[in-house]
């Protein structure tokens, strides 16, 4: 395509390319480009270091730059920006230093964080030793006006950034007798300039938005799905849609064990809410359990419900419940296609899959799955025993659910079916009072577990204000087996009974709990007045701990 006929304004720039870097590299990563240019050295054939990638839509390119800006290619944070933007007619004066910057703190972290408070001009510079390449502690930030750059002083300075509390000041101008940016006469100077630009300088550097439309790995029919399309080259986007939800998780490994405590079931229910995700499986109707991921455990969260068109109270009742904090969007995947993908770079022991073959099981879209790192292009991920990092994203009823992994420069790009959310069995565990309840160490939990006969039909659990306090018992062919606590012994931490009662569980459906007990430090026994029993698991992870909750039907229940 020649330049000429460019849409300059859907147009990214990519710099800092790795030599190794090729065309089809990036197709792989900008799915949803309609044209791809990097120039060719005469002699080598190898890239020069920079290139540009045309998408449909300006919204499209917009969310590339969010998401692609300083990933790692073959070990270089690439520079992604609008192939648009005149630097130097920006170059207003809001720059920012960063000081007593943790030394582990990258280019990637800077920009993901202060980028949210208006758009970079260019990328954030850290100041590195040019022999060890190890930062010195300090970095700069340009924005493209001073609401960004005094927001992002308001909101950072004095906040920790990794393992360190950062400095954020307005920096030092060049040859300025130690005068700073950020004076009464440099914001006149640039309210002024924007009034010169075109349209004010509206379009020319669009701000970043709160959110981006959920487009990253969408098909290039999307545009006519949704009707976001142009009429003609003097035509704006018709439609602009919110991400209903976009999430950022540093290390995917705790969530992988979380999920694994509950894959019982090809399929899982996804609940998304203000609070976090909760995943949820069920069997016969008589076995519920839900695993909780807290909004704490990820280092970014955005969660907006989709409102639908149509007004009438309920419409509106839905949007007042939505800003303060509620809502919820619900939908179903293949749990175990989840896990695989998420330990995509974490070899055999926590993906059932083959990371150089692809994924089979399920119907799952891998849209990309792009290795690019210093030693080379990779088939098998084994060899990665890293922290990896997750990009989640959906966008409403219909569409699918997207990730991008990162693991020591290596990218890949996942998209996971959707289908209709089905509703769960509901047992009607909290609507009767409980009468029981015990805290009880898991190992001893687990004990018992390996204690019973396996041939027994069910688990026979009483609770008594008289010893032995708790007694769990399994008759078999091989005969019975009980274990029975007091109160008195240090694997309880709490007891209550309020009425006596025993009760009968399937051990078949007990069992299902068994991967969650290995992972937890304790658990909470949970009995109603109709006999439904919660059973309540404390999984620690790297900063706090999270719970996944198994509720059975009684057997009696189970009949009626």
């Amino acid at each position: 395509m020649a330049h000429n006929d460019r849409n300059q304004d859907a147009t990214v720039y990519m710099g800092n390319l790795d030599e190794r870097v090729t065309d089809s590299l990036i197709w792989e990563l900008m799915v949803q480009a309609v044209d791809v240019h990097l120039p060719k050295d005469r002699v080598t054939q190898s890239n020069q270091g920079y290139g540009f990638c045309e998408f449909q839509t300006e919204e499209d390119a917009d969310y590339a730059i969010k998401v692609m800006n300083m990933v790692k290619l073959y070990g270089k944070p690439i520079r992604i920006n609008k192939a648009s933007q005149d630097k130097k007619s920006m170059d207003f004066g809001a720059n920012l230093f960063i000081g007593n910057l943790d030394p582990d703190v990258d280019e990637k972290l800077i920009y993901d964080t202060f980028a949210a408070f208006g758009r970079l001009v260019q990328p954030p510079k850290i100041g590195r030793d040019p022999e060890t390449g190890r930062s010195k502690s300090y970095a700069f930030v340009n924005y493209d006006s001073f609401e960004a750059s005094d927001a992002a002083i308001e909101a950072m300075n004095g906040q920790y950034l990794g393992q360190k509390i950062i400095n954020v000041n307005y920096a030092f101008k060049k040859d300025g007798k130690g005068e700073r940016h950020g004076s009464a006469a440099e914001r006149l100077l640039a309210a002024q300039a924007k009034k010169n630009m075109p349209n004010g300088g509206v379009g020319t550097v669009p701000p970043a938005p709160a959110s981006m439309p959920n487009r990253r790995f969408a098909d290039a029919t999307m545009n006519e799905k949704e009707g976001n399309h142009r009429q003609d080259d003097n035509q704006t986007v018709v439609q602009d849609r919110e991400v209903a939800f976009t999430a950022k998780i540093n290390n995917v490994r705790p969530m992988i064990n979380i999920l694994k405590s509950i894959n019982m079931r090809s399929r899982a229910q996804c609940t998304i809410n203000s609070n976090g995700i909760i995943f949820s499986v069920e069997e016969a109707g008589c076995m519920v359990a839900h695993a909780f991921i807290k909004r704490s455990q990820f280092s970014r969260f955005e969660f907006r419900p989709i409102v639908h068109d149509g007004g009438g109270e309920e419409e509106e009742e839905e949007e007042e419940e939505e800003e303060e904090g509620g809502g919820e969007m619900g939908f179903g995947l293949h749990l175990e296609t989840l896990i695989e993908c998420l330990g995509l770079f974490l070899g055999p022991s926590s993906s059932t899959s083959s990371a150089g073959t692809g994924l089979t099981g399920g119907p799952t879209v891998f849209n990309s799955t792009t290795m690019a790192s210093g030693g080379g292009m990779y088939s098998n991920l084994s060899v990665y025993r890293g922290a990896t990092m997750a990009r989640m994203a959906y966008d409403g009823p219909g569409s699918d659910f997207e990730l991008m992994l990162e693991d020591n420069g290596v990218v890949s790009v996942c998209r996971l079916v959707t289908f209709e959310p089905q509703e769960l069995p509901d047992l009607g565990f909290g609507l009767y009072e409980v009468i029981q309840q015990a805290i009880i160490k898991s190992e001893w939990m687990m004990e018992m577990f390996n204690e019973f006969d396996q041939t027994s039909e069910f688990v026979s659990i009483a609770m008594s204000n008289t010893a032995p306090f708790l007694r769990i018992q399994t008759i078999g062919d091989n005969g019975s087996a009980e274990m029975a606590y007091s109160q008195g012994e240090e694997i309880m931490d709490k007891f209550y009974c309020r009425a006596e009662q025993e009760n009968r569980y399937k051990l078949s459906l007990l069992g299902r709990a068994k991967v969650a007990l290995q992972l937890s430090t304790k658990t909470k026994l949970s009995i109603n007045e109709r006999g439904i029993l919660s059973m309540e698991l404390m999984i620690p992870t790297e900063a706090e701990v999270s719970f996944v909750t198994f509720m059975f039907a009684p057997l009696l229940m189970m009949q009626d």
